[in-house]
């Protein structure tokens, strides 16, 4: 490429109690990051129209804040503007057409679910997809959303849609670490020990990451094995303590009436399993690549899962198979620690698939940057 280009990625702050609080912000910086190793790219900035005081405490984004602008400060020099946690407006758009740039939106989330849950239960209050109704050069993806969004973001957004590599980096993670001597001691994973707890992190924020599928596949596995349980954490399960059904689906069981299966607050996943350690339980519904998964393999704690894209790590299940989950945990109990010098070397193997440092993930975005801005 000829000419070196400025590339900017929206990010929101307005809402983000953390970085841990909305994955979109997390790969906002995984892009900038992998742009940052582009040889034909001058600046990558991260734009937003929100930049409170203080925004780079709470998000831990020091490291990044001489890239960090308001959208008016640096929109007249954009060359290729990447639209993520945050839409871009009208007016932004008009710049950088103005210039002959291009337009990139970025859908990391299952738009398709939450536009049915909106239609038909009144979810997501306020939501709404392409808001704007800017018409990009492009929209781009991954592989969890082909199946349920691809053809939905092409009549959308009229737009083609190309599927890149997710991406997550350790960045977060290590930080968290340091900042916290509690986690620091759980890390990385070292043994499961005569008791452990298994946790639940799906957030129930849709029907994509439920806690109900993992809660039933521990309780069958509590049923066969109560002795070696101490705990079973449902994380993001305050909200639906009082909800009837899922108490009575918690206390239909012996390990609800056992009380060892909890509500818990929100928490990141470094300081919770740092603190407890034990087995991460996950469960998805076209949604099958997700930071928790790659954290729990960065950590080497055993990832009981059902992502059809991460059958060759951690303790796959089929689909909404409860009885498969259980097994899986039992498999996880009774090999992990045997075979974990293995489980380590094939989760770092996958992680380097999805890492924006990896040469294979930089040239795919690469040829797709090449080929845009023809």
């Amino acid at each position: 490429m000829k000419k070196k280009l400025n590339v900017a990625v929206s990010m929101n702050f307005s809402k983000a109690k953390s970085i841990w609080s909305n994955g979109g912000n997390q790969h906002s910086i995984f892009v900038y990051l992998l742009l940052k190793q582009l040889p034909y790219v001058e600046n990558v900035w991260i734009v937003a129209n929100n930049m409170p005081d203080g925004f780079s405490k709470k998000m831990r984004l020091d490291d990044f804040r001489e890239d960090i602008h308001h959208y008016n400060d640096v929109i007249d020099q954009v060359d290729l503007l990447i639209e993520m946690s945050s839409y871009i407006q009208p007016e932004h758009a008009e710049a950088v057409r103005n210039r002959g740039g291009k337009l990139v939106s970025y859908k990391f989330g299952n738009d398709y679910v939450m536009s049915v849950e909106s239609c038909s239960l009144g979810a997501h209050e306020g939501w709404v997809p392409h808001p704007g109704k800017i018409t990009f050069d492009e929209v781009w993806t991954n592989e969890q959303h082909v199946n349920t969004c691809l053809s939905y973001f092409k009549h959308l957004y009229k737009a083609p849609v190309q599927v890149l590599p997710h991406l997550w980096a350790p960045y977060f993670i290590e930080e968290a670490l340091q900042r916290n001597k509690a986690t620091l001691d759980g890390w990385p994973y070292h043994g499961l020990g005569k008791k452990f707890p298994i946790t639940i992190f799906e957030p129930n924020i849709n029907v994509v990451k439920s806690t109900i599928i993992p809660f039933y596949a521990a309780s069958k596995f509590y049923d066969d094995n109560a002795d070696v349980v101490s705990n079973i954490f449902m994380l993001n399960t305050l909200k639906l303590a009082k909800n009837p059904l899922f108490k009575r689906i918690v206390s239909d069981t012996k390990v609800g009436q056992d009380r060892v299966a909890t509500a818990e607050p929100r928490h990141s996943f470094a300081d919770f399993m740092g603190q407890y350690g034990g087995i991460v339980l996950c469960h998805q519904w076209e949604n099958g690549l997700n930071y928790v998964y790659y954290e729990a393999l960065y950590g080497g704690y055993p990832l009981v899962h059902n992502s059809p894209f991460l059958k060759h790590v951690g303790y796959y299940y089929d689909q909404f198979d409860i009885d498969a989950g259980a097994q899986a945990l039992e498999t996880a109990w009774l090999t992990h620690d045997k075979n974990l010098a293995d489980y380590k070397a094939a989760a770092l193997s996958f992680l380097e698939t999805v890492s924006p440092y990896s040469d294979n993930v930089i040239q795919s975005y690469s040829k797709r940057i090449e080929e845009l801005m023809k």
